[in-house]
């Protein structure tokens, strides 16, 4: 009879709990962590690069320091001790006694370990900003097809990126436009399906690296449902013409604004229409 007991009551006070605390960048940076050595949920068509790279550039940025320090902390050759000046003119005196000799470095590294580790350094970066700049874009479009196989899929547009389903002139247009959202633990990717019509005719969720407890919210039919049959110029604003959801209150205002984001546009840029929605 105790509550405290019951499965049930530590379940919802860790959803609330996690509704209450944003996620901060030690958070996130263990998802990041946990997803690129295999704990997490593996995205299809997005490659673990983001990982990688902040891997490599830590590696780099270690080897660097240490090079640092080599010089940082070299010690110096003890200079002889001043010899007495000879009882000569100071005309006599070769140029190469009155200079001062700089005192030798001795280094802490061995030569061949030193010159190594620099060159690993300079390869470690070259690597890091390649993998960065490959990571830049995902592959929408494997993403799309896994949920429309065996349809003809051509891209139209690439800001926002935007695909035409089936033969072009066969039937009314057909259109998925692609949009990203922050959830609690996470970047996911929605597929916004509008037809001719400038209605929402279906939300697709496309991949994610949310919490799986909370994406679970906006991959139910009634969170989806719920932008159906809307017009690309309605508000979608949530409490106003959408229901919120409980227990996954952040994960699904990220989803409600990624999709009125992408309706919008569409409004916009596709069926040029003025803008009389509300602003949030």
């Amino acid at each position: 009879s105790c509550p405290y007991n019951k499965p049930d009551f530590w379940h919802h006070r860790l959803v609330d709990a996690q509704n209450v605390i944003s996620p901060g960048p030690v958070h996130s940076f263990m998802r990041e962590m946990d997803i690129f050595f295999g704990y997490g949920k593996v995205l299809e068509g997005v490659p673990r690069a983001g990982s990688m790279g902040l891997l490599l550039f830590g590696l780099s940025g270690i080897v660097i320091l240490t090079f640092t320090l080599r010089y940082t902390f070299a010690k110096r050759k003890k200079l002889p001790a001043p010899v007495a000046e000879p009882a000569v003119p100071v005309e006599a005196v070769t140029p190469a006694i009155s200079r001062k000799e700089k005192p030798a470095r001795v280094p802490v590294l061995g030569k061949s370990l030193t010159v190594g580790l620099r060159y690993l350094a300079y390869v470690a970066l070259v690597v890091a900003f390649v993998v960065g700049m490959t990571s830049e874009g995902k592959d929408y479009e494997s993403m799309v097809r896994a949920k429309f196989k065996g349809q003809k899929l051509t891209k139209v547009n690439d800001d926002p990126v935007v695909f035409h389903l089936g033969e072009k002139g066969d039937g009314p247009g057909n259109y998925v436009l692609i949009q990203e959202g922050q959830g609690y633990g996470g970047p996911f990717v929605l597929g916004i399906r509008i037809m001719e019509d400038a209605k929402v005719h279906e939300v697709i969720p496309l991949d994610h690296k949310e919490t799986p407890a909370f994406v679970r919210k906006i991959q139910d039919a009634h969170y989806r449902d719920q932008f159906v049959g809307k017009h690309v110029a309605d508000d979608f604003i949530v409490d106003v013409d959408i229901d919120a959801v409980s227990g996954a209150t952040i994960t699904t205002m990220a989803a409600t604004e990624a999709i009125r984001k992408g309706a919008h546009l569409a409004a916009v840029e596709k069926f040029k229409l003025e803008q009389k929605w509300k602003k949030v």
